[in-house]
């Protein structure tokens, strides 16, 4: 799963999310376009286990800006939305404000995956990366590195189930 994070700004009665042309947002949408033009280079593998609804792993997150409290274990509130989705929203003129800017609302937004639903996809692996995508990842991750961002990497291999539930148990 590759998601990017944005948050949300409360202006008024609403929470938003606003953005322009050239600006650092569309700097990364451009950068997902990027990748994923080189991720569909892959061959699709047979294997069933490597099926998706998708070939696209990206998805956007926008949040309501929150103070960060690190003992919460539970998901930000928020609006998932495959990149693919979020394109054809924006080119349908759903997030154009009132003024022709660039807004996007919990009320403009349509269809959206929910926190529930999002947890349900990636567990069951109907969303993501491809086995193969996957495999190449690791010399992304490298250069990304390597500029001085971060990257965050979640990976849950079939053993920490049981490690999880020893855990609990305990």
């Amino acid at each position: 799963m590759l998601v990017q994070y944005k948050a949300m700004e409360k202006r008024d009665s609403e929470t938003e999310f606003r953005w322009q042309a050239k600006d650092q947002f569309c700097d990364e949408i451009d950068r997902m376009e990027s990748l994923l033009a080189e991720l569909r280079k892959l061959p699709s593998g047979q294997q069933p286990d490597g099926f998706r609804f998708s070939d696209n792993p990206f998805f956007l997150k926008f949040c309501p800006r929150v103070v960060f409290n690190p003992d919460d274990k539970g998901l930000f509130k928020g609006i998932y939305l495959p990149l693919d989705l979020w394109k054809r929203a924006d080119a349908a003129g759903w997030f154009t404000g009132k003024r022709g800017g660039k807004v996007l609302t919990f009320d403009n937004v349509g269809r959206r995956i929910n926190n529930s639903e999002f947890v349900g996809l990636v567990a069951g692996s109907w969303v993501g990366t491809t086995i193969e995508q996957s495999a190449v990842l690791g010399e992304l991750v490298r250069k990304v590195l390597e500029t001085g961002k971060t990257v965050t990497i979640a990976i849950k291999h079939a053993s920490d189930t049981a490690d999880d539930s020893k855990r609990s148990a305990e």
